[in-house]
């Protein structure tokens, strides 16, 4: 787990994918961080980022759900998040929206 801000971020990976959490918190973290300064605080109090077992890449509101292989694939580079993750997105999203209708998380 890991804190950005007053959001909580979490993985939920695969035990034999588990030594790759820090690198999607860390990851996670720096484009919360990163988007608060343009869009305002990210407005859940959490932020988790799922593996399944088949191939996705699914971003919702408060997390975004990864296909195994692409966790795999160790995209959390910023261009490869950028291109190829829903981690970005999701942030962006879930940001825009509740701003939008003044909701909060």
């Amino acid at each position: 787990m890991r804190m950005s801000g007053n959001t909580e971020i979490a993985t939920y990976l695969y035990p034999e994918d588990a030594g790759l959490a820090d690198e999607y918190l860390t990851a996670a973290a720096a484009y919360l961080d990163a988007y608060a300064r343009v869009l305002g605080p990210y407005p859940f109090r959490r932020f988790s980022i799922g593996e399944n077992f088949f191939a996705s890449g699914l971003g919702m509101p408060s997390y975004t759900l990864l296909g195994a292989g692409s966790i795999r694939r160790h995209y959390t580079q910023p261009y490869a998040l950028v291109m190829r993750s829903c981690i970005p997105g999701s942030a962006i999203t879930s940001s825009t929206t509740m701003a939008e209708t003044g909701r909060k998380g």
